[in-house]
């Protein structure tokens, strides 16, 4: 029981310690992320699983779907091309399928369009439109914005049909700035000539990260000679107020959970509902072969 004791002390005085000790708070109370994919058709597969990635990166960092907004065209995973159905891979080596049973999509096919993008923004969504459809920040959230697609000098395409200028995305943040909708925002935008689309931003509080600058391709590895095919990263800090070096990484990617330290010990009494079960032994699943075996027709 002293031993007990004395471990509750010491992390009692080590989190004090820590807490006063640790930089100021940063302001906000919730993370949100707003993972967008604009290209549709088998041949921009690499965008969907650019999307499905990072999808699944913030989940296993702790941001639940209820705070996750995920916009695809969802054409890859159940596509006539595709060798692995209902499957979607992020590497040639097929180690991880990012189009898992646990995948929700918010905004599918032909919902992906930049009125509706622009309108989940600035919360100007129609009477009666679903939980899962709306971005319920206030001014103390966090908000993580990936955009991934085609795009050129100053816009992005929105699947081969509409885009989205750099301005438009501009103003649209600024909308959500005037009715703080956001505490701090920490926008990645993955195309062609990418760091166009930060060119305008003008709202404080923003720190925008592109994949290439003006006048560069961001391309697939595997399309090109890799000295032709690498692109320089593009990054504007001039509208954060803090340092991106100092700013940690679960600020946008992870959750925020509140913890209450106590000195007091807590009995816990088990009942009937907390008695282990023992669990069913899992059987060993297998693919089905997706093309007959040639070598049995000889």
């Amino acid at each position: 029981m002293k031993l007990i004791l004395g471990v509750l002390f010491l992390c009692t005085y080590v989190s004090h310690s820590l807490t006063l000790e640790a930089n100021p708070q940063t302001g906000h109370s919730n993370n949100w992320a707003v993972l967008v994919c604009t290209s549709r058709f088998w041949f921009n597969y690499r965008h969907e699983a650019n999307a499905l990635s990072v999808y699944h990166s913030i989940k296993r960092l702790g941001i639940p779907d209820s705070q996750i907004i995920l916009m695809l065209a969802d054409d890859m995973a159940c596509n006539p091309r595709n060798p692995r159905p209902a499957t979607v891979f992020n590497n040639v080596k097929q180690h991880i399928n990012v189009y898992a049973d646990d995948v929700e999509v918010d905004y599918r096919g032909y919902e992906v369009t930049v009125e509706n993008f622009v309108r989940l923004l600035t919360g100007r969504l129609p009477p009666g439109a679903p939980r899962s459809k709306q971005l319920l920040t206030d001014e103390r959230s966090n908000i993580f914005i990936y955009l991934t697609g085609h795009g050129g000098n100053g816009f992005l395409k929105f699947q081969d049909s509409e885009e989205i200028t750099s301005q438009d995305l501009a103003d649209a943040l600024e909308q959500m700035w005037q009715k703080r909708r956001y505490h701090e925002i920490l926008f990645i935008v993955d195309t062609c000539q990418a760091s166009s689309m930060y060119e305008k931003i003008y709202s404080p509080n923003i720190l925008a990260i592109a994949s290439s600058k003006v006048g560069e391709d961001s391309l697939s590895l595997k399309v090109c000679p890799k000295h032709y095919c690498l692109s320089t990263v593009g990054v504007r800090q001039d509208l954060f107020r803090r340092d991106p070096e100092k700013v940690p990484v679960t600020d946008f990617f992870g959750s925020l959970r509140p913890v209450e330290l106590t000195d007091t010990i807590v009995t816990i009494i088990p009942t009937k509902g907390n008695r282990t079960r023992k669990t069913e032994v899992e059987r060993k699943l297998h693919y089905t072969p997706q093309f007959p075996d040639v070598t049995l027709l000889s």
